[in-house]
């Protein structure tokens, strides 16, 4: 099954940048799950809380220097924090930033989303989560989280 909707960590400081779009693009070592269209921002370090959220305008996989050599002037990152980053990776993933929305409320997954883990890199929102996060987040309300997480044919 192809899951298109993650609950993305992304530290604090990158998690502001894209939300007040100064960074429109997120930079990750590791390929996503194919046809990931809607990322749901979990701010991680202090804040520890979902804060928003972005569509997927595509994702770009490539070797660091492709993807610095493209995308540097969007990832909101100084080269030597990207290379400390990519150190000894041979592949780079960059996922484009469409459309964005910061929560007027943020989401305590603590208080609110019963059992949930904040992600090392991603995770997939729970079925039990669904309606708190349908109910808070525009693009799911708009959408409905069925279009994101149907299989493919």
């Amino acid at each position: 099954m192809a899951v298109k909707v993650v609950i993305l960590s992304i530290k604090q400081q990158y998690a502001e940048a894209i939300l007040s779009g100064k960074k429109t693009c997120e930079l990750r070592k590791g390929r996503f799950p194919k046809g990931v269209r809607l990322a749901i921002i979990y701010a991680s370090n202090h804040e520890g809380r979902i804060t928003g959220w972005f569509t997927v305008k595509r994702e770009v996989v490539g070797t660091p220097a492709e993807i610095w050599h493209q995308f540097s002037n969007m990832a909101g990152i100084s080269k030597e924090d990207f290379d400390n980053y990519y150190e000894g990776a041979d592949s780079a993933v960059c996922l484009v930033v469409g459309e964005k929305q910061r929560l007027e409320k943020p989401i305590d997954p603590t208080e609110e989303l019963k059992g949930f883990i904040p992600p090392q890199s991603f995770t997939y929102p729970r079925k039990e989560h669904l309606p708190i996060l349908t109910s808070r987040i525009d693009a799911l309300y708009r959408e409905s989280l069925r279009r994101y997480s149907d299989p493919e044919p």
